[in-house]
């Protein structure tokens, strides 16, 4: 089976031309087969300068990209240390205000519960002492009210015990005058009585008429010593309202 000679018959076109011989006298052959053949040593070396250009750019061009990974790489692990080590100093410096800060903070808690208790040791200082005040003035107070009201009750007493005394020998004043007086009227009237019946001869009109004037100052007397009576138990209560 004979091979694909393609579309074009290359294969065929090809063999012709290089079984092609040029007479002596054919110039014009001579030369387009001379030119054929330099144009194919051209291009024959056109393709080995091609070929070993793009191998050597091939080449520069690897160890260009690797050089650039390195140096990306380089630059990337040098940017990365260096973030590293700002981090670390970063958060080093961060520790280490904010420990001191804690130090601080703790020794201004330690202060102010130092404060606050001699605060309140000073409070409850003057509390005990304003509490032992207060306690001393009001048992001032409680034995001055005690004192105050032990003076009115004697003077109660006092006042009672006068006033029932003072009563008393108003009562016996008035019991011994009364009786003086009825006495002095018993007598004036015996006395009266025994006049009368010496001059009972005299006429019945100036009889009846001793006998009624003697009447009359028996009941003046009476009534006199009721109102002395009177006006000594009005004394003697207007007193005691006084005294009160």
């Amino acid at each position: 089976m004979a091979a694909d000679q393609g579309n074009f018959g290359f294969n065929q076109v090809m063999n012709e031309f290089y079984n092609f011989k040029p007479d002596k006298d054919d110039s014009e052959g001579r030369a387009m087969k001379r030119n054929f053949q330099a144009n194919m040593v051209q291009s024959g070396f056109d393709q080995s300068l091609a070929k070993g250009m793009a191998k050597t750019q091939s080449g520069i061009a690897q160890r260009n990209m690797t050089h650039a990974a390195d140096l990306e790489q380089r630059n990337t692990a040098s940017n990365m240390q260096q973030e590293f080590n700002y981090g670390m100093q970063s958060m080093a410096g961060q520790f280490e205000l904010q420990d001191k800060f804690a130090d601080n903070q703790n020794e201004r808690d330690i202060g102010m519960v130092a404060a606050t208790g001699e605060q309140q040791r000073l409070l409850n200082k003057s509390k005990g002492r304003q509490d032992r005040l207060t306690t001393i003035a009001q048992g001032k107070q409680n034995k001055q009210l005690a004192n105050i009201k032990g003076s009115y009750g004697n003077q109660q007493a006092n006042i009672a015990a006068g006033a029932s005394k003072y009563s008393a020998k108003q009562s016996a004043d008035a019991s011994k005058y009364s009786s003086k007086k009825s006495a002095e009227a018993s007598k004036y009237g015996a006395d009266a009585t025994k006049e009368a019946s010496m001059y009972q001869s005299d006429t019945s009109t100036k009889n009846i008429t001793e006998t009624g004037e003697q009447q009359r100052k028996t009941m003046g007397y009476q009534d006199n010593l009721d109102s002395q009576k009177a006006n000594r138990q009005s004394a003697r209560s207007r007193s005691m309202a006084r005294a009160f």
